[in-house]
């Protein structure tokens, strides 16, 4: 597993491996190529497990203030579900 895609060290499209956090919400057991979306979906996508929450960018949650970037930034659909 590298963080390059390329031996050029591009770094487009970026590889990532969740495992773990079925007791967080996470949903594992599959495979999606994202090459079409920011990075930073991903981080908002692991922030729902630990905010528990499916907005974790809304008014009132502690990301809403964080200077990130935010454009074309939304949870992953499919990597996270509320813990019943």
């Amino acid at each position: 597993m590298t963080e390059v895609a390329e031996a050029s060290h591009t770094r487009s499209p970026l590889p990532a491996l969740i495992f773990g956090g079925k007791a967080l919400g996470m949903k594992g057991g599959q495979f999606q190529n994202l090459s079409n979306k920011n990075h930073n979906c991903l981080w908002v996508s692991i922030a729902q497990a630990y905010l528990k929450s499916s907005d974790p960018l809304g008014s009132g949650s502690p990301l809403a203030e964080d200077k990130f970037v935010k454009t074309n930034v939304a949870p992953i659909a499919g990597l996270w579900g509320p813990v019943t």
